[in-house]
């Protein structure tokens, strides 16, 4: 099943998406602005701190059957895209290379140099 947005629901999905605030139909999941259900068996009980692309917190409930997850309106500390990598004072991260944390790709890095004329990307 391909993925429906909601400017492509029919007339049922139009009248759903209204009262739920569905945006997505997924093959393995259903979208809405508050989380998602996806239709699987299991067993959970979580309170999730966010992660990499969230920064809220969000409740996860599956009794047997249906998974649902539901975005919290609590933020955290966490900043976007964090992933713990070591920060100057100011808060910008280091780049690995010179914190010593990569080392053998030092010398790859200055053949790369050379061979891009200075430029390594």
């Amino acid at each position: 099943m391909k993925e429906v947005y909601r400017h492509e629901f029919n007339l049922i999905q139009k009248i759903f998406s209204r009262l739920t605030t569905m945006w997505r139909i997924n093959r393995d999941s259903i979208d809405f602005k508050w989380g998602y259900f996806a239709p699987r068996f299991g067993f959970a009980l979580l309170l999730n701190r966010g992660g990499y692309f969230d920064s809220n917190y969000a409740l996860k409930i599956c009794l047997l059957w249906g998974y649902w997850s539901i975005k919290l309106p609590i933020k955290t500390k966490l900043e976007g895209g964090w992933c713990g990598r070591p920060t100057l004072e100011d808060g910008t991260p280091i780049p690995l290379i010179e914190v010593g944390l990569i080392e053998d790709i030092d010398e790859e890095y200055k053949d790369a140099q050379k061979m891009n004329g200075g430029c390594c990307g």
